[in-house]
């Protein structure tokens, strides 16, 4: 039982530590969409 705790804390450092390509995907679209929104209030 005690073996279950560190590896557990390990895990999670582990998936902060690397980047999730999720997260990126994310991060890329709200990117995309805070230009085209602000792209769009630019009087042209």
């Amino acid at each position: 039982m005690s073996s279950d705790g560190p590896s557990k804390t390990k895990k999670e450092k582990k998936e902060t530590n690397t980047i999730n390509p999720k997260t990126v995907i994310a991060i890329k679209i709200y990117v995309r969409s805070m230009f085209l929104i602000f792209h769009s209030f630019i009087p042209h």
